[in-house]
């Protein structure tokens, strides 16, 4: 991606180039010497130019630079070599100047005139002008970048680059100056990013790490421009797959950009929009975004907010908003930026401008939209060069979904093909590239056709593999788009050829990746905590990569380049030895492999799982669509919500903003219902009279309880409300767990909350996310001071204390509501631990940003930071049969990405908490006492739990002395995870 200026002797970020065109013999003139005292004057006019430093130039000072490099273009012109009809070679140099000018000025197509022109200048006189010459191909092959021709740039880039650095090693070291340095390192950057262009990314980080080290030598470690070639090298590695690499390299130059720029610097909001973008990359969206946004505001702050590289910094920050599926926010600024590329007239940028609004655009529903954006996207980057394959390979696989909903199955086919084809020729294609497209060939043949069924399920299920696999390498990772889109794919060949097995495949995967990102901290602990655990996981990391190139050489014989039956054992024995290790690590740790979501789930395994009476139901967004799988002890259905994500969505979101308004939105709530709760739902389910639930994304902020079976004109009490159908308890994934059994301990019940406040701050501002509330390392206590006070939590939490006997109980509150108290108790003595104050949740767990409860101030150094954290949570010592979370929030998550019961829940389901109570929504204290005690007391009364919590509600809807019981922001708040 382009995104800084090129000019002489200066750090860039560029991709591919065209070629030279030059194949006409040049005559050269004998007998010049470029040092011939008789042009002294032009000698001058060219140390006055260069000494104005373009390197360092902002925009306000380019025309300055640019009225003296034309006058000495216009002297040098004036002035013929003896002897010949030739103008004196500093002519050409300077043209060769003028377009690094108007090319930081974003004029591409005079800059592209000024370089042509300045090279014919040259050429007689090559001998003498080896470094003007170079520099003129590098900018000639970044123009053609920017006009899209990739692979005519590297025509250009790679022989240039051969022959400066030839010229490089035979001068003495006394002659390899600073300028010499830099414009090596500008050489080797833009080849860098002609071979990324090309998807030849190893070659890329190898090129870019040579020009960050010619960068240092020129200009020393810490000059902005070498620190932000080392930030190009992070970027390169993040894409290349070496994303540990890419983020230590990033951590590094912004702590030495911090400690060595001042924040006035130009390359300083360069850096952080590199490292922005390659941690967003990375899978840390929260921590990219923030990157980003501070590049864009500095740059605004600078006066440079008109620059292509703003607008491609834009564009970086609108990706990572749709990596976190605020698609909205993210079509604003991929708009924004590209009219800023339309005004700069970047082919390449408005391609993938366009490539990036489709994509969006198909997120949200608009799948024709989609189609014609993402259409002209591909043929705009073909049309330049055939060759360049990033646009395309982004493009065609959502483009070939969106014209087989138009109907257009042969057009679809096209684009299929093509995409088969474009991967087939990327050098070091990822595994995920080749079986997404081996499962979009097959998706399309079986819309032509039914027998393809077979095929089409087992390209798609060694899709969903490749994509678990992949989200093992990351760390545990958020799922990107391009794979949650696979995961679609997937699903809809699940759905198409009537394959549960497969649904379930798949959508254990998204499940699974977003349980696994909310307990990112705890795997991480685990795995440092014991050693020997972190040499297996690298083992077993080791071995998913081996898995995954055999599955690829085995892919390339099947395309007739290879031994098929050999390679086929190859990959047989690589997956065997993966599954060997996932197998022993499970057995001996556990807790890491249900943390991290690798267990292995089946039809047979999951309804060997289910009780007696019950069924399973899974709610998953993927990309653009919603499935929806059930799962009884006799059948089994998967299927695709007639409304699509974007629509689901906005119905579970209008549900939700009406519930504290006292307008229950009863309409959205018979529509979500009847999305999911089909026909075919409802037959699969069978008589069930139980329901375990694992809704992912915005689902999993969804009251089920208050689902509406049919339609109705006002709520009352005898609502049809699906709590009367169906108790329910929520699961953060479709591994069974274990069968719930009761401590048998005497009751003794345990509440915290009530908590002191932190100081200062704005206290009418709504509970943000987790995020929020950290910075630079640790907690902010000034945006901790801005929490709302919880009037009705002590009141809460003594209600629960007498009703389950107040000479039981001990409660935490004020003051005492502290980590300090917390962790000085036996917590193990507690059958019942009740928290009542504000839960902050977040499901991108990026450094220390997790979700927490929130205590009382420490009192002391060492007494904590005030915020209970979901990996401390995983290391308290309970014994618990209930751990009640009255707190606002605590069963949602951040965003529609959002793994819900994961995070908090988790974290005490590892702490020994045997079951979940937790609220969607801010409690009535009335309620809560009764709901609360009167779930604990039917389940210990001999009731199943679900059950335990459903008769509860039902209790509260029908008792008329309850004020407002009718309405579900009363009794439906709170629900029950296992």
């Amino acid at each position: 991606m382009g995104i800084v200026p090129l000019v002489a002797w200066s750090a860039v970020l560029l991709t591919a180039w065209g070629p030279v065109g030059a194949d006409t013999p040049v005559v050269r003139p004998s007998g010049f010497n470029p040092a011939d005292p008789a042009y002294r004057q032009l000698y001058a006019l060219e140390a006055a130019a260069v000494a104005l430093d373009l390197d360092q130039a902002k925009v306000a000072e380019l025309p300055v630079h640019r009225a003296a490099w034309t006058t000495l273009r216009d002297a040098a012109l004036a002035t013929p070599v003896p002897g010949t009809q030739h103008p004196h070679p500093l002519a050409g140099r300077a043209l060769v100047m003028l377009a690094a000018v108007e090319q930081m000025a974003d004029d591409y197509p005079l800059a592209t005139e000024r370089v042509t022109a300045g090279l014919a200048l040259l050429a007689p006189f090559a001998d003498h002008y080896r470094p003007a010459i170079a520099q003129g191909r590098t900018l000639q092959g970044f123009f053609k970048v920017i006009a899209g021709d990739a692979a005519g740039g590297l025509a250009i880039l790679e022989p240039n680059v051969a022959d400066f650095e030839r010229f490089h090693d035979a001068l003495p070291p006394a002659g390899r100056t600073k300028q010499l340095e830099v414009q090596r390192a500008d050489g080797l950057y833009a080849y860098s990013q002609a071979l990324a262009r090309l998807g030849k990314l190893d070659q890329a980080a190898v090129a870019q790490q040579r020009s960050a080290a010619a960068m240092a030598a020129g200009l020393g470690p810490n000059a902005g421009a070498a620190l932000r070639a080392q930030a190009d090298y992070a970027v390169l590695l993040g894409r290349a797959g070496r994303r540990d690499e890419a983020e230590a390299v990033a951590r590094a130059v912004v702590e030495r950009t911090v400690a060595n720029l001042p924040r006035t610097d130009e390359h300083y909001p360069r850096i952080l929009g590199f490292t922005g973008l390659m941690l967003s990359r990375n899978g840390r969206r929260l921590q990219g975004s923030a990157y980003l946004e501070g590049a864009l505001e500095a740059m605004t702050a600078a006066g440079t907010d008109r620059t292509l590289s703003f607008h491609q910094f834009r564009q970086a920050y609108g990706s990572t908003l749709f990596e976190r599926e605020l698609y909205p926010q993210s079509l604003h600024a991929f708009d924004g930026a590209l009219t800023g590329f339309r005004a700069a007239k970047s082919p390449f940028d408005i391609a993938k401008a366009l490539s990036l609004i489709g994509l969006a655009h198909f997120a949200e529903g608009q799948s024709a939209l989609a189609a014609r954006e993402l259409g002209e996207a591909v043929g705009a980057s073909r049309a330049r060069d055939r060759n360049t394959r990033e646009v395309a390979q982004v493009s065609l696989p959502v483009l070939t979904v969106a014209t087989l909903d138009a109907g257009r199955v042969q057009e679809a086919k096209g684009h299929a093909d093509q995409f088969v084809t474009d991967v087939a020729a990327t050098e070091g294609a990822q595994a995920f590239l080749r079986a997404n497209a081996a499962a979009l060939r097959a998706y399309v043949a079986l819309r032509g056709d039914p027998a393809g069924r077979a095929a089409a399920v087992a390209a798609a299920g060694r899709m969903v593999g490749v994509v678990a696999d992949n989200r093992l390498l990351a760390g545990a990772g958020e799922l990107p788009q391009r794979e949650r889109a696979g995961l679609d794919l997937a699903l809809r060949i699940a759905v198409e050829a009537r394959d549960p097995a497969l649904g379930l495949k798949a959508m254990a995967v998204l499940a699974g990746s977003r349980m696994a990102q909310a307990n990112r901290l705890l795997i991480d602990r685990l795995a440092t905590g014991d050693p020997g655990l972190g040499s297996r996981v690298r083992a077993l990391q080791d071995a998913v990569r081996a898995a995954q190139s055999a599955d690829g050489a085995y892919l390339s014989a099947l395309g007739g380049s290879g031994d098929v039956a050999e390679r086929r054992l190859a990959r047989d024995r690589a997956a065997g030895a993966v599954g060997a290790l996932r197998a022993a690590i499970a057995r001996d740790h556990p807790r890491w492999d249900e943390a991290n979501a690798l267990a292995a789930v089946d039809l047979p395994g999951i309804r060997a799982g289910l009780a007696r009476g019950e069924a399973l139901l899974g709610v998953t967004p993927a990309f653009d669509g919603v499935y929806v799988l059930a799962i009884g002890r006799s059948g089994a259905a998967i299927e695709r919500t007639a409304i699509g994500r974007a629509g689901i969505v906005a119905a579970v979101s209008r549900l939700r903003a009406s519930l504290p308004a006292g307008a229950f939105d009863a309409a959205a709530a018979h529509a979500l219902h009847a999305q999911m709760f089909t026909p075919g739902v409802k037959a699969a389910l069978g008589g069930a009279t139980s329901l375990r639930v694992v809704a992912t994304g915005a689902l999993a902020a969804l009251p089920f309880a208050a689902l509406l079976e049919r339609p109705v004109t006002r709520v009352d009490r005898a609502a049809p409300f699906l709590v009367r159908r169906y108790a329910m308890r929520m699961a953060s994934g479709f591994v069974p767990v274990p069968a719930v059994r009761a401590s048998g301990k005497a009751e003794r019940f345990l509440g915290i909350g009530a908590p002191l406040p932190f100081p200062g701050g704005d206290t009418t501002r709504p509970v943000m996310v987790a995020g929020r509330y950290y910075r630079g390392g640790g907690t902010d206590p000034g945006a901790l001071g801005s929490l709302p006070p919880l009037p009705a939590a002590l009141g809460e939490l003594r209600a629960v204390a007498n009703r389950l006997g107040s000479s039981r109980a001990t409660l935490l509150t004020g003051g005492d509501a502290s980590e300090a108290r917390v962790r000085g108790l036996n917590l193990g003595g507690y059958s019942t631990v009740m928290f009542a104050t504000h839960g902050l949740v977040s499901g991108e767990m990026e450094g220390v940003t997790e979700p927490a409860l929130v205590l009382s101030p420490p009192r002391a150094s060492g007494d904590g930071d005030g915020l209970l954290g979901a990996s401390e949570i995983a290391t308290l010592r309970l014994d618990a049969d209930w751990v009640i979370l009255s707190a606002c929030n605590t069963a949602a998550g951040d965003g529609v990405a959002t793994p819900a019961f994961s995070g908090l829940a988790q974290a005490f389901r590892y702490a020994g908490a045997r079951s979940l109570l937790l609220s969607h929504w801010p409690v009535r204290d009335d309620a809560a006492a009764r709901i609360s005690v009167d779930t604990v007391s039917g389940a210990r009364a001999g009731l199943p739990r679900e059950v335990a919590l459903q008769r509860a509600m039902l209790r509260l809807l029908a008792d008329r002395s309850v004020v407002g019981g009718a309405d579900p922001y009363v009794w439906a708040p709170y629900v029950l995870v296992d």
